[in-house]
């Protein structure tokens, strides 16, 4: 059946499927495209809400606390291991 299809056809066949194969990923990457947009803005949107309502001396005082408590951790925790290497660090 090749053999009676001319090579002018063929050809400008295979071009006509890689233009649609073209079209349908130009598409795709624009959608997936807008989708990252949308969902930068949104995370960057709840970033800010959380941080942005606070004043500097409220966020030092949520810093404060943490510290206190991390100082009190309960022993094998993380928060204790972190205040060995801390400890460590200080005397030497």
């Amino acid at each position: 059946s090749l053999r009676k299809i001319s090579i002018e056809d063929l050809i400008e066949r295979n071009k006509e499927k890689a233009e649609k194969k073209r079209q349908k990923r130009g598409e795709k990457a624009e959608r997936i495209n807008a989708m990252a947009q949308a969902n930068t803005r949104s995370i960057r949107d709840t970033a800010k809400s959380s941080t942005s309502g606070m004043s500097e001396k409220e966020k030092e005082k949520k810093i404060e606390q943490a510290r206190k408590s991390a100082e009190n951790a309960k022993p094998g925790s993380l928060a204790s291991k972190a205040n060995m290497v801390k400890k460590f660090n200080e005397n030497n």
